[in-house]
């Protein structure tokens, strides 16, 4: 039986356990997991079922705009038909203009608690499961989220934002975007002049978790020391490597765990780790 196969059994007898709804080290994340390692079908009532995860009115802006990339995420591989009454396309106007909302009302556009720039990564994944003038609709969406990014990367707002201490994951998330942005052809001029900023960014460093510093040095080539992270840290770089679609960043710090010694949480980043590299063909 392999690691993630292992996690997944593990997850199905205590999901009980887990802390909240996200895809950090919670429900949603080990939803995602049964998803993808499950032989059982997946129902439509299971679907609906899996907190929420088709209502996009509810909870905190941190938790639900992953919702839309993990059901993108579902469609994409066929996994799932959406059930009945449920058209992606609404789906995705509903998240985008609840993100809109958000934005609108605060003058740095960045989750709350997580301190990521989800926005625009959940945009490009929803951009691949839709056409005609949807499609475009979307895209001009995408181009807003780039302008909000190069606002809270360029500008200060006296007294609630700094652009020049900024934090490491704030950046690395929003390099993925415009990494992904340039290789989707979502206006690649302004995404590739964003990504040489960010790799010159001053940022604060001290400030910001050592984990987010690695993640940022290995996604702008920056030589990293090797180093032994936590169960909880090693989680928190499998849930970034599946959202970011880089498994390589995970397979470069895994080393085999006791899965039934492992806080369940903690398992749940590791599992998405381990299956960003099994959808890659790599098995660790």
């Amino acid at each position: 039986m392999t690691p993630l196969q292992q996690i997944y059994n593990l997850l199905r007898t205590n999901s009980e356990k887990l802390s909240d709804d996200s895809i950090f080290g919670g429900k949603i994340g080990s939803a995602i997991i049964s998803a993808f390692v499950s032989t059982d079908n997946i129902s439509e009532d299971s679907l609906t079922a899996l907190n929420g995860l088709l209502d996009f009115r509810k909870g905190d802006i941190s938790i639900e705009v992953w919702k839309l990339w993990i059901v993108a995420t579902l469609l994409e591989n066929q996994i799932i038909n959406l059930p009945n009454g449920y058209n992606f396309e609404q789906l995705v106007r509903e998240a985008i203009s609840q993100s809109r909302i958000y934005c609108y009302y605060s003058p740095v556009k960045l989750t709350r608690d997580l301190m990521l720039y989800p926005f625009g990564l959940v945009s490009l994944k929803a951009l691949k499961l839709i056409d005609g003038i949807p499609f475009y609709s979307l895209v001009e969406w995408i181009v807003l989220f780039m302008r909000d990014c190069e606002y809270f990367l360029t500008r200060s707002v006296p007294h609630i934002h700094d652009h020049t201490t900024i934090k490491a994951s704030v950046l690395h998330s929003t390099l993925r975007f415009m990494q992904l942005a340039e290789f989707q052809k979502v206006y690649p001029w302004k995404a590739h002049q964003l990504q040489e900023l960010i790799k010159e960014m001053r940022y604060d460093r001290n400030g910001s978790r050592p984990v987010d510093n690695y993640i940022l040095d290995y996604m702008i080539g920056k030589r990293t020391a090797k180093h032994v992270w936590s169960e909880k840290e090693t989680g928190y770089i499998g849930t970034i490597a599946f959202i970011y679609d880089m498994p390589e960043l995970f397979a470069d710090v895994f080393r085999p765990i006791d899965v039934s010694d492992t806080q369940v949480d903690n398992l749940v980043g590791i599992g998405l780790g381990l299956l960003s590299n099994s959808i890659n063909g790599t098995k660790l």
